[in-house]
């Protein structure tokens, strides 16, 4: 990955420019810093043992510019840019190294760091049915089970392929956290696919309570208001939780795994 990386910056460092005739233009042919990753570009940091970021260099036309880039921490979970990463919480960050040539043009690369508790031994990794007759959605006249608003609506009897992904252990992505309930019950799958999944990261403690990391729906541009009450049952692979989105929609969830 850092390789190809370097060869993309080689690759981009003629740029011919046209319509321009003084000394303002920029070069025929330009150069962009080319920065080179030590360590990998996704690294696994263990919580409580400390974690330094590996460094990196960079040249612009076969000089060093390394004191030139700029390094930005995003904390995707917290959803800010942050000075350091903190090696003693579960964490998820996005690690931006950027530099621009004499005339502004400016190249990047990304680093992900991924905090994870080894503690954890349990895992809620697999494919989930939902249990419609003990998941609800609260209607303006009272909760209402899955399986009766699927049959109003009659595009499907049981919402399946709810997956929750391994990152590390503890740290788990999943790829709808409203269970189909746009997707398949809605129907939204039919014409947008996945656009209106309620994606997101997820956290399992030490107790197999579940905690939400962060959230997006892409086709709103949101995410949950709260992710309440999860827990995973390790005996029956059962998982449940409440959750809120866009402070008018309710759900309590529950989930079998397959």
């Amino acid at each position: 990955m850092k390789k190809y990386l370097s060869m993309l910056a080689i690759a981009l460092a003629s740029v011919t420019f046209t319509g321009c005739d003084d000394d303002s233009c920029p070069p025929e042919v330009m150069y962009f810093p080319i920065i080179t990753l030590e360590g990998d570009d996704v690294e696994y940091a263990t919580m409580n043992t400390g974690y330094t970021l590996p460094g990196f260099s960079a040249t612009l036309n076969g000089e060093d510019c390394t004191s030139q880039i700029k390094v930005t921490i995003f904390d995707v979970i917290a959803g800010e840019v942050v000075n350091n990463i903190d090696p003693d919480n579960v964490g998820y960050y996005r690690v931006t190294y950027s530099g621009s040539n004499e005339w502004g043009y400016s190249s990047s690369v990304e680093r992900v760091v991924y905090v994870f508790n080894p503690e954890i031994t349990e895992s809620i990794a697999g494919t989930y049915n939902v249990d419609m007759e003990e998941s609800y959605y609260l209607m303006s006249s009272g909760w209402k089970t899955f399986a009766d608003r699927a049959a109003s609506y009659g595009n499907t009897t049981q919402c399946t392929g709810i997956t929750f992904k391994e990152i590390v252990p503890g740290f788990f992505q999943c790829n709808d956290l409203f269970a189909g309930w746009y997707s398949q019950i809605r129907g939204y799958a039919a014409t947008n696919g996945t656009r209106y999944n309620m994606t997101g990261y997820v956290s399992l403690n030490p107790d197999n309570t579940i905690t939400l990391l962060t959230s997006l729906v892409a086709g709103w541009g949101d995410g949950l208001d709260y992710l309440d009450d999860g827990q995973y049952d390790p005996a029956t692979g059962t998982i449940t939780y409440n959750i809120g989105y866009a402070e008018a929609i309710y759900m309590d969830i529950t989930l079998n795994k397959q």
